[in-house]
């Protein structure tokens, strides 16, 4: 009896340690991510987040979306999926999501899109750069009247 504790114990380490194996740095989430003919690659943030940028080929499930489970069965579960926020945070409850619901091969991206382009990798931009930023001089003076 004694035993069981102690096994259960191991098989917990073991699960865990299998898990967080699979939390790569930007450079190790790029080269494994291009090593995967059949990758599968998920952006969690929400649809505004994701229109500022996202890595190419990012399909956009935002994880606080109430039907987030339901929307991630449109993925293949035995083809590798490779899960990335803002900062870290959604993708790992993601990851927990997906484990549960059969996904066999995933990958989590440490720091998130943060890390991801303050490495130097690349995006798709979708804001086109003519937009107007600020304030025009009439807007600040009608303000300031």
């Amino acid at each position: 009896m004694k035993l069981l504790p102690i096994l259960f114990s191991l098989m917990l380490l073991v699960a865990c340690n299998s898990q967080s194996q699979n939390v790569l740095t930007p450079s190790e989430f790029k080269a494994t991510l291009e090593s995967k003919s059949d990758a599968q690659l998920l952006d969690v943030r929400t649809p505004g987040e994701y229109q500022d940028g996202y890595l190419e080929n990012a399909v956009n499930i935002d994880y606080k979306n109430a039907n987030f489970s339901e929307k991630i069965k449109d993925l293949d579960k035995n083809k590798p999926v490779f899960v990335y926020c803002l900062a870290g945070s959604r993708s790992a409850g993601a990851v927990k999501i997906l484990a549960e619901s059969g996904f066999k091969e995933i990958y989590d991206l440490k720091g998130g899109f943060l890390k991801w382009t303050s490495a130097g990798n690349p995006i798709v931009e979708t804001k086109s750069g003519s937009a107007e930023t600020g304030m025009s001089d009439q807007d600040f003076q009608t303000l300031v009247q």
